[in-house]
């Protein structure tokens, strides 16, 4: 209730009503389950909701800690500080900069595995701006992945699928003449055009470190989060895991 409601105004008087207690059994029995007092708690959970809401949201600073349960703007500075080492408008200002790698996919189908008999590697490493990397997907059905970066992804990105599609292809058919008249764009995938996200993986920037740092360290208290951008130690897929990882682990050890 507690976590789901944190940003209502709650006292312990309404808790120990809801559990059939006696305030004074209600606070006493809360702490022997969960180490800390009823206040305590909700107060973690209302500040583990506002950095979530710092992420995901537009929402203004104020209106982080009104929807958070904190009346007092003040006081939820003073606490957010406390809590995890930094102010809420630089933890916002960091997200808000964070930069990104752009990233282009295009997505081919090819009516056979040339690539097992060409005598050409099944992948291709390239510096060309409408190749880049091109990665195999699979034989069977037989797919490529064409993985542009940067300047090379905007410049794909500025053209309609199908002028794009036929640009790559082109392009991999004149690298690779075992290709030609064999390839079909099926997709092509624009990390920056998504609108959930601003590239396909995320960097710290120039002064960013030592922020990042205390905002992925800082373990919560009943709500866990996990994802790429909590990681510590890799980036992308692997940071996703690894902190998935350290999610569990930490859920696990408390059951």
């Amino acid at each position: 209730y507690l976590a789901a409601h944190c940003y209502l105004d709650i006292d312990n008087d309404l808790l120990a009503r809801m559990a059939n207690y006696s305030r004074f059994h209600f606070i006493r029995a809360f702490g022997t389950v969960y180490e800390e007092t009823p206040y305590a708690f909700l107060i973690n959970v209302r500040l583990e909701r506002a950095r979530q809401l710092l992420r995901e949201s537009p929402l203004a600073i104020g209106e982080v800690a009104l929807a958070s349960g904190f009346g007092n703007r003040h006081a939820f500075a003073r606490l957010f500080r406390q809590r995890f080492g930094t102010s809420a408008t630089a933890m916002r200002q960091t997200i808000d900069t964070l930069p990104y790698t752009r990233a282009s996919f295009a997505f081919l189908s090819a009516s056979e595995p040339f690539w097992k008999t060409d005598g050409l590697p099944r992948m291709l490493w390239s510096d060309d701006p409408k190749l880049g990397r091109v990665f195999v997907l699979g034989d069977q059905p037989a797919m490529l992945k064409v993985w542009l970066n940067g300047a090379d992804a905007d410049a794909i990105d500025r053209l309609p699928d199908a002028e794009a599609g036929a640009a790559i292809i082109e392009r991999l058919e004149s690298a690779r003449p075992a290709a030609r008249g064999k390839l079909k764009l099926e997709r092509l995938l624009s990390w920056q055009k998504n609108p959930m996200a601003r590239g396909v993986f995320h960097h710290i920037g120039t002064g960013q470190a030592a922020m990042l740092a205390k905002a992925t360290s800082t373990a919560g208290q009943r709500l866990h989060f996990a994802g790429e951008h909590l990681a510590q130690t890799t980036s992308g897929m692997e940071g996703a895991l690894e902190s998935g990882e350290r999610a569990a682990d930490t859920i696990l050890a408390r059951l």
